[in-house]
């Protein structure tokens, strides 16, 4: 199996969040190194989902990565309330909008919705049934929206 970036950022961060090595941040952190941050994580989830849906389409055979990315996912997803500190608002271009901070219990309890989507992603994909797999992943999609939707810039078209 052919190790992708994504897929390496997934594993480091599951074993970052598994021994402990993730902190908060400092205050010594550049923002604009931290938004670089965030936007590789959000690569990463952005990725992992773009190849699951691939399989669940039929486009690609490789339903036996699926589980992989799916637990990637999940692992992701538990981050994306630390990546978005305070003091992180600008430094770099960003398509996070003040909102988040200005409406931090909304945007957790967002993020906490896709963090328990993308949980039950891996359980459902752990099971192999590819028709679950793309009904849940139609849940994490939604899960998404509900984040992107009140606190992400939309992209230009």
């Amino acid at each position: 199996m052919k190790l992708t970036r994504a897929m390496a950022i997934g594993a480091m961060a599951a074993v970052m969040a598994a021994t402990g090595v993730v902190s908060g941040v400092s205050a010594a952190d550049d923002p604009a190194k931290v938004i670089g941050y965030r936007q590789a994580v959000m690569k990463g989830l952005a990725d992992h989902i773009t190849a699951i849906a691939m399989v669940a389409k039929g486009e690609v055979s490789y339903a036996g990565h699926v589980a992989g990315h799916a637990q990637s996912m999940a692992s992701l997803a538990k981050l994306i309330p630390e990546i978005f500190p305070a003091g992180s608002e600008a430094g770099a271009p960003s398509e996070a909008k003040p909102e988040i901070w200005k409406d931090w219990d909304k945007f957790a309890a967002a993020a906490k919705t896709l963090e328990d989507q993308s949980a039950k992603l891996a359980e459902v994909a752990a099971g192999g049934d590819v028709g679950a797999i793309g009904a849940q992943l139609g849940e994490v999609g939604k899960a998404c929206g509900g984040c992107h939707e009140p606190f992400r810039v939309k992209k230009a078209q």
